[in-house]
C-alpha cells in the first residue's frame, strides 16, 4: 500500500488519538484509562483502527457482533466523528483501514484457532484499498 496512494493522501492536522486503549464512559464525559498508546497522529488512523476492529469482531462472531450491527456502529462512529466531508478524510480512512486489516491478517495467521478468518481480513483490506483508488 505504498507508493502513489501515500502521495495522494491529504495530510491532516495531527490530533490526539488512542489506539487499542480503554475508554471510560461517564454520564457526562469520556475518560481515558491508560496513556501508553496516546499519541499525536492523523485522526483518520484511530477511526480506521476502531472500525476495522469492529469488523473483526463480526468476522469472529464475538459477543454477538453481526455484520449489520457493525455496519450501524461504523456509520454512527463516522457520523459522530463528523469529519467525512473534510477533503481527503475518507481516502485516508480507507487507506488506514486497508493497512489495519493487513496487520490483523498477519496477526491472526499466527493463531491456529483463527487462521480461517485470514482470507476475510485480506479481502477487506483489498476492498478498502480499491476504494482509495488505483495505484
Amino acid at each position: 500500500l505504498e507508493g502513489r496512494w501515500v502521495e495522494r493522501l491529504v495530510v491532516a492536522e495531527p490530533g490526539r488519538i488512542h489506539i487499542d486503549g480503554q475508554l471510560l464512559d461517564g454520564e457526562r464525559q469520556i475518560g481515558l484509562l491508560d496513556f501508553d498508546l496516546l499519541c499525536q497522529a492523523e485522526p483518520a488512523l484511530d477511526v480506521a483502527n476502531l472500525s476495522a476492529h469492529l469488523r473483526l469482531r463480526a468476522i469472529q462472531r464475538s459477543s454477538g457482533a453481526t455484520e449489520d450491527g457493525v455496519e450501524d456502529l461504523s456509520l454512527a462512529l463516522l457520523d459522530g466523528f463528523d469529519r467525512g466531508a473534510e477533503e481527503g478524510f475518507l481516502e485516508s480512512l480507507r487507506y488506514y483501514q486497508a493497512t489495519t486489516f493487513l496487520r490483523l491478517a498477519l496477526v491472526y495467521s499466527l493463531r491456529p484457532k483463527w487462521l480461517h478468518i485470514v482470507p476475510s481480513l485480506v479481502a477487506l483490506s483489498e476492498r478498502c484499498a480499491h476504494e482509495v483508488g488505483p495505484v
